[in-house]
């Protein structure tokens, strides 16, 4: 069944692409991007799972932060607001406005989130609660550091479902749209433009099948060479115009 998000049509379920993405890496995730031309969506490497083994799998809920100024009129938002109007299958991504004072984030916003039906959030800042947010064991959290400083009277919510911009990996910034798809995992944090959701999914999982062949006879013994000519790992990926399929051998 066809159904309409964010302006483009999807046939899978939301569920079941969580679910599936989940099965991927994400390196497996990037090499389908950077193949076909879009090098830029991996996340700054200094965004961490709090726990090695979290993954997250998800579109995008976006919210923007800023250091809280004295006498600065009342944030025109409510983060009461923003928790209410999250939804199933989510995942927070903050753009913190290069807040380093505080963790705005910690157990208890974990809580009204993963209640809310949120996958986790990613941040590029700091969350505080760190051993009970990996307690609760279905609420992944990426992050820069930890810190035990409040938020309040340190940070203010600006807006959120808006586009925002995290930092980059290759590039200074990415920008994060509402509905694109993050994958997180411990290698780090991708995100997925939501117009191409599908088709990187489909073809991650073709690629996934393709590595389980590479490993079985690189672990027989088979020269690596003839491995890696005999299962091309991108022929099914399409291409920018006037881009030739090249070989990755990793």
């Amino acid at each position: 069944m066809m159904r309409s998000s964010g302006g483009f049509t999807m046939a899978i379920s939301l569920n079941e692409l969580i679910e599936r993405y989940k099965k991927l890496s994400t390196p497996v995730v990037y090499d389908i991007l950077d193949k076909m031309g879009y090098p830029y969506q991996a996340l700054s490497a200094e965004i961490k799972p709090l726990d090695p083994k979290m993954i997250v799998a998800g579109p995008a809920y976006t919210i923007k932060g800023a250091d809280t100024v004295k006498g600065a009129p009342k944030a025109a938002v409510s983060s009461f607001q923003m928790f209410r109007e999250l939804y199933p299958g989510c995942v927070i991504v903050m753009d913190m406005g290069h807040h380093t004072a505080s963790g705005p984030w910690g157990e208890n916003t974990s809580l009204t989130a993963r209640r809310a039906g949120a996958q986790g959030i990613v941040m590029d800042g700091a969350t505080r609660d760190a051993n009970p947010i990996c307690e609760l064991g279905d609420f992944a959290c990426f992050c820069k550091f930890l810190t035990p400083v409040f938020g309040e009277g340190r940070f203010r919510m600006e807006a959120f479902q808006i586009p925002i911009s995290m930092p980059g990996h290759l590039t200074r910034t990415v920008v994060v749209h509402p509905g694109d798809f993050i994958v997180g995992d411990r290698d780090g944090v991708v995100v997925v433009p939501k117009e191409l959701v599908e088709e990187v999914l489909i073809a991650g999982e073709k690629l996934e099948e393709i590595e389980q062949n590479i490993r079985r006879e690189l672990l027989a013994g088979v020269d690596r060479e003839i491995v890696y000519k005999k299962y091309p790992k991108f022929a099914h990926v399409r291409r920018p115009p006037g881009v030739e399929a090249g070989e990755g051998t990793v």
